[in-house]
């Protein structure tokens, strides 16, 4: 089940690449259509999905890279009986996923709250469904302890 939650910032955009807006644009749409929601609106102001309890975030600066999208997805809390491992869990994924283009861990610093975020090229080769299928691929693994040994469901 996907469902709305609150704003994430708003987007910031400059002299936006025309190309690339129109298709992060039309990724919104899609992905309003997919899941089933209906006032885009709400997602293109910085509206964050609830998809199976992780906040997911999809945004667009041009600044940053004007040919792609980031999500990130909220995946809870660090337990502080548990934060060494994890974090150098993550850092061992860093490590591996970051040089690949694959995406990246890290700390949320004013929440304290583990992200994992990717990067979504708008150049029209991938999909809303595309996109929805690596958000969930990766929160299925996620109770997979062999992919995630400290943060498997244990």
């Amino acid at each position: 089940m996907v469902r709305w939650l609150g704003l994430a910032l708003p987007i910031q955009l400059n002299e936006v690449s025309s190309v690339a807006y129109e298709n992060y644009m039309k990724l919104l749409h899609d992905v309003c259509d997919l899941v089933g929601l209906d006032d885009v609106a709400r997602l293109i102001d910085g509206g964050q999905l609830d998809i199976s309890g992780h906040t997911v975030s999809i945004r667009y600066d041009e600044s940053v890279d004007p040919l792609g999208a980031v999500a990130d997805i909220d995946l809870g809390p660090v337990p502080e009986e548990d934060r060494e491992t994890i974090y150098r869990h993550a850092l061992e994924v860093n490590f591996h996923s970051a040089p690949a283009g694959n995406g990246t861990l890290s700390l949320d610093p004013q929440a304290e709250r583990l992200q994992y975020s990717f990067r979504f090229p708008l150049d029209g080769t991938r999909t809303a469904t595309d996109l929805f299928d690596t958000v969930t691929d990766l929160l299925d693994s996620l109770n997979d302890v062999d992919t995630f040994p400290c943060l498997g469901r244990r």
